[in-house]
């Protein structure tokens, strides 16, 4: 009886673990991701670049990174 409750707590932290690792990996592919589509439209369209991307707007992508993360 104890072993069966002791593997039950193991298996738990198994799966969390991985549950934690696949969330922290798409939070860092997607972030990569986001950074080197603002690096390129920097650098491909300056003037429309410099028109839309504010402050709010950088702050929506990173809200929008960290949520779709979460969702995968």
């Amino acid at each position: 009886m104890m072993t069966n409750d002791s593997s039950q707590i193991t298996n738990s932290l198994i799966i969390s673990v991985i549950v934690d690792d696949a969330a922290t990996m798409a939070t860092v592919v997607i972030g990569i991701v986001a950074i080197s589509v603002n690096r390129y439209w920097s650098t491909a369209y300056p003037i429309s670049y410099r028109k839309y991307v504010r402050q709010y707007f950088v702050y929506l992508i990173m809200t929008a990174v960290w949520c779709l993360s979460f969702s995968i």
